[in-house]
């Protein structure tokens, strides 16, 4: 926990490793449990769920784009029951003004990163999953939603800020591209070569949103 510019107070929650296996804790189990425990003892204004993503090239996604979340759903959650068939689609639209945060983000991602870096802020649905590998159905299920970007923990955070009526701002950067060629690097090693790189890009994406919550009353954010 610290403060930001002297201003915000910020306090950062991770799931931290499995205390079973040993490895980071990672899916919406994890993220749902660390979101909840983090709203309760600290009552925030806001939560920021940052973190990384796979991007669908086809809809304008490339490594290091950053994507500020409009609507969040879940691609993996199949109840073949009628009265289900919403929960498992887990739908959830952004509770903060996903274009006023694009549009302040972009002014002054260009700025700070230059002409070149023009057009790598966007926004998008992000759909979440509980595997980084995707089967048949998990493509025509993401396809159907048109989704921007995938990751293993932002619905279920969308989910938990929901019940616990805080607000959110989900922000994701690019890691790997879901849609791409065959014959190409699998996922996990597009992954780990561009983790360094995208987690530079969300820290930019990080200051500015801070401080254009520090700037603007949270009521219009």
């Amino acid at each position: 926990a610290g403060t930001f510019q002297g201003a915000l107070n910020v306090t950062i929650v991770c799931p931290g490793p499995c205390p079973i296996h040993g490895v980071d804790a990672v899916g919406t189990e994890a993220a749902s449990l660390a979101t909840y425990i983090g709203v309760q003892t600290y009552e925030p204004d806001v939560v920021i769920n940052a973190g990384t993503c796979g991007g669908f090239q086809k809809r304008g996604a490339a490594i290091g784009d950053v994507y500020l979340v409009d609507e969040f759903r879940r691609h993996d959650r199949r109840i073949p029951i009628p009265a289900f068939a919403s929960y498992a689609d887990g739908s959830m639209e952004a509770s903060t003004q996903t274009a006023l945060l694009v549009d302040a983000l972009k002014e002054s991602w260009d700025v700070e990163k230059g002409p070149e870096a023009k057009g790598a802020v966007k926004q998008g649905l992000l759909t979440t999953g509980n595997s980084f590998a995707n089967t048949d159905r998990c493509v025509e299920v993401m396809e159907s939603f048109g989704a921007h970007v995938k990751d293993m923990e932002g619905q279920a955070v969308a989910w938990t800020c929901h019940i616990t009526h805080t607000k959110l701002i989900g922000i994701k950067s690019v890691t790997d591209i879901v849609d791409r060629e065959e014959g190409t690097a699998p996922g996990e090693s597009e992954f780990l070569e561009n983790l360094s790189a995208a987690a530079r890009s969300l820290k930019t994406a990080l200051v500015i949103v801070l401080k254009v919550l520090q700037a603007r009353e949270l009521d219009h954010v």
